[in-house]
C-alpha cells in the first residue's frame, strides 16, 4: 500500500481509525499501528493494522475537492489457549466494524464511511496466525489547492 504523508487529511483520517480501535478487546496492550506491519513477537497474541491504500477525487468545485480514501484495516491473531486465530482475528473484525460504522463522520474529518469488503486469510507456521481484513472507502472534503 501507499504510505500518507503525516500531514495529510488521509493520514488524519488512518490515525482517527486507529483511535477508535485501540481500545479493542482482544488487544490488550493497545497496539494498534499506522501504516506499520511489522512480525509479530511471540508473546503478542493480537494486533491491528491501519493501511491507507488510495485517495479517488469525486467531486471538484472551484474550492474543495471530496475524496474517496479506501483504508484497509488488518487483525491479526495468533493462536491462543481456547481461542483459535480464525476466531480471533474474526471477533476484532466484527467489533471494527461495529465501531467505525456506529461514527461514519469519523468525528467530524469525514461525510461518510462505506464499508467495500471483508477478506480472510490464514498461516499455518509455527503457530496459527489469521488476518481478517476490512476495507472501507472514507468519504472526505479538502480546499481545493491542498490535501491537509
Amino acid at each position: 500500500g501507499a504510505t500518507a504523508v503525516n500531514n495529510t487529511a488521509q493520514h488524519a483520517i488512518c490515525q482517527a481509525v486507529a483511535a477508535m480501535l485501540a481500545s479493542l478487546p482482544m488487544v490488550g496492550s493497545g497496539d494498534v499501528r499506522v501504516q506499520r506491519r511489522r512480525p509479530m513477537p511471540q508473546a503478542v497474541v493480537a494486533q491491528v493494522f491501519v493501511f491507507y491504500d488510495e485517495s479517488t477525487p469525486t467531486l471538484k468545485t472551484s474550492d474543495s475537492i471530496v475524496w474517496k480514501t479506501r483504508v484497509r484495516i488488518e487483525h491479526v491473531a495468533r493462536d491462543v489457549a481456547g481461542t483459535p486465530a480464525d476466531a480471533a482475528a474474526d471477533a476484532m473484525l466484527q467489533e471494527s466494524y461495529a465501531r467505525i460504522l456506529a461514527d461514519r463522520k469519523l468525528g467530524g474529518l469525514a461525510t461518510d464511511v462505506e464499508p467495500v469488503g471483508i477478506a480472510v486469510t490464514g498461516d499455518e507456521a509455527d503457530t496459527a496466525l489469521c488476518a481478517g481484513q476490512l476495507l472501507v472507502d472514507i468519504t472526505h472534503r479538502c480546499a481545493r489547492a491542498s490535501i491537509a
